[in-house]
C-alpha cells in the first residue's frame, strides 16, 4: 500500500479510463448532479485525482519547518524589509508610511532625552526622575546632623534653631535668609550672624516683645556687616528683640 503521506503519488495517475471532466456546475452542486444513481468508477476516479493534484500543489508550496527555520538564519533573507529611520523628521500626521511614522517617534524620542540620535541612552531614566520627585516630597534627599540639614541634590542646607538660617545654594541666586533672638543694652551689643553672608546682606529687620511698653520698643540696628551687625536699645535697660537678616 503507498505511504499515506506521500504526495508525489496522485490517485489513477495511471488509470486506463478517460478522465472524467466535471463542469464548475458539477463541481459545486457536488454527486447531487448526477441524481439518485451512483457515480461510475471513473468519476470516483476523477473527483480523488483532482482532490490529490491540490494536496500536492499545497505541499509543493508549503514552507516546511525547517526551511522556516534556514530561512530566518539567513541575513539576507528580510534585506527587502531594512528601513533606514530619519529622526530629524518632523512627525505632523497619524497616517503615513511605516517608515515616516518610526522616524517621528525617533525624532519626539531625540526631543525627550535631548541627545543626537533617538538611539542614544539619555542621561537619566523616568524611573529615576520619578525617585527624585517621591523623594522631595516625602523629604528622604534630606540629611540631619543634629539641628543642620542638608538637601545634595537641591545644594540647600540651614540650621533650623533660634539663631539660624536657610541656604538655598546656586539654584536659587545663592539667597540666604537668617533668623534670630539678641538681648540690646544702651551701649550696644554685637550680634554675629549664625553664618557669613557671601556677597551681600540686602537688609535687617528688628521685631520686640509684645508685651514691652512704647518707650521700651525701640531698638536700633547699626554697623551692619556680612558677618553681623551691632544692636542698641533707646532705653537703660536690656530687652531682647527678634531679627530676621536677608542677603547672598
Amino acid at each position: 500500500m503507498a505511504e499515506v503521506l506521500d504526495f508525489s503519488k496522485i490517485w489513477a495517475q495511471n488509470s486506463p479510463l478517460d478522465p472524467y471532466v466535471f463542469s464548475d456546475d458539477n463541481y459545486l452542486r457536488g454527486w447531487n448532479f448526477i441524481g439518485a444513481q451512483p457515480p461510475d468508477r471513473g468519476m470516483f476516479d476523477a473527483w480523488m485525482n483532482l482532490a490529490d493534484k491540490k494536496l500536492k500543489y499545497l505541499f509543493d508550496n508549503s514552507a516546511s519547518s525547517e526551511s522556516l527555520s534556514e530561512h530566518n538564519s539567513d541575513s539576507s533573507a528580510h534585506s527587502n524589509l531594512t528601513l533606514t529611520m530619519n529622526d530629524s523628521l518632523i512627525p505632523t500626521k497619524d497616517t503615513d508610511m511605516l517608515v515616516n511614522l518610526l522616524s517621528g517617534l525617533g525624532r519626539r524620542f531625540r526631543d525627550v532625552t535631548g541627545k543626537g540620535n533617538w538611539y542614544d541612552a539619555p542621561d537619566i531614566s523616568l524611573a529615576t526622575l520619578a525617585t527624585l520627585v517621591s523623594n522631595l516630597a516625602s523629604g528622604s534627599d534630606v540629611s540631619w546632623s543634629g539641628s543642620k540639614f542638608t538637601n545634595a541634590k537641591l545644594g540647600i542646607s540651614g540650621l533650623m534653631a533660634q539663631n539660624g538660617y536657610i541656604q538655598f545654594g546656586p539654584n536659587f541666586g545663592g539667597l540666604i535668609i537668617q533668623w534670630g533672638f539678641s538681648t540690646s543694652t544702651a551701649t550696644g551689643v554685637h550680634v554675629d550672624f549664625p553664618i557669613k553672608f557671601q556677597t551681600v546682606l540686602y537688609g535687617i529687620q528688628e521685631s520686640h516683645r509684645a508685651d514691652l511698653r512704647d518707650d521700651q520698643k525701640t531698638a536700633v540696628i547699626a554697623g551692619a556687616d556680612l558677618t553681623g551687625f551691632g544692636l542698641y536699645n533707646s532705653g537703660t535697660t536690656g530687652y531682647g528683640f527678634n531679627w530676621l537678616a536677608i542677603g547672598r
